[in-house]
């Protein structure tokens, strides 16, 4: 079977490959006033919900919010609006609980779809995405990238 996407997360970004990178006016940080009060993962989840129709798609996703806004509420940051070394210390906690594939099936498909989809989405700023950022440049991202990378069987 051909490989569809490269094995290295840097492969997956664009131009900016870390956030020092990353212009200032750019950066997600430029937003908190305009994601004051917005649930943005909950908009999120509906759509993904709704697509999956599976239970534990639906626990598994309420888990995952559950973690990632107390972690991000932690750091005194919108969810929506992390940094990568945000992402790379919510999964270094995550592997203090579990091994690595569980936690990129319980966890980590939950959160690169999240910031995948504000990405892609046009009422969203997101011009990088922090999850493949620390993937490429963190230890407990590269840990969890790695392990849905070997699950891919490519």
């Amino acid at each position: 079977m051909t490989q569809l996407k490269s094995k290295d997360p840097t492969d997956w970004m664009g131009v900016y490959k870390r956030l020092e990178d990353m212009p200032a006016d750019r950066r997600l940080s430029q937003y908190e006033d305009w994601y004051e009060n917005r649930d943005v993962w909950g908009e999120w989840a509906d759509i993904a919900t709704d697509q999956h129709q599976s239970d534990r798609y639906a626990q598994y996703t309420d888990r995952t919010e559950r973690s990632w806004r107390a972690h991000m509420e932690a750091q005194d940051r919108h969810h929506a609006l992390a940094r990568p070394d945000d992402i790379d210390s919510w999964c270094e906690k995550i592997l203090n609980r579990c091994v690595p594939v569980s936690a990129y099936q319980i966890y980590f498909t939950r959160i690169e779809p999240f910031y995948t989809w504000l990405q892609q989405h046009r009422d969203h700023p997101h011009c990088y995405h922090p999850v493949w950022m620390a993937a490429a440049n963190g230890d407990a991202t590269a840990t969890i990238w790695k392990a849905k990378m070997e699950g891919r069987g490519r």
